[in-house]
């Protein structure tokens, strides 16, 4: 089985694919109209999702999404580190990292389950 990437747009695309539109009485162009705009308002959405989940994680807050996972701000301890091209040591500072943490829902449908 062969993965592939999904940008945040192809996955807008796949949002507004599953978003019904209604074309009744629309002709072909106004149709085709309803469903660029229900493109563009899904990427919007996704897009503003992930900026909102991205400020709080700048404020330090952890975001729990409720089926799918858990995303927040783990501190690094500085360490002592080589510089594989010399073996020299080196002192490496202490930072921040983002961490997710997938649910156990999640997990079950990545199996397979």
């Amino acid at each position: 089985m062969t993965t592939q990437v999904i940008s945040t747009t192809e996955l807008a695309n796949i949002i507004a694919e599953q978003t019904p539109v209604d074309v009744t009485g629309m002709t072909e162009r106004s149709a085709l109209i309803a469903q660029n705009a229900a493109k563009r308002a899904a990427k919007e959405t996704v897009q503003t999702v992930l900026d909102a989940v991205q400020a709080e994680l700048a404020k330090g807050n952890t975001v729990n999404l409720n089926g799918f996972g858990k995303f927040e701000v783990r501190d690094v301890a500085a360490r002592t580190g080589r510089n594989p091209k010399t073996g020299e040591e080196l002192q490496i500072e202490a930072s921040k990292r983002v961490a997710f943490k997938a649910s156990s829902a999640l997990k079950a449908t990545a199996k397979g389950e």
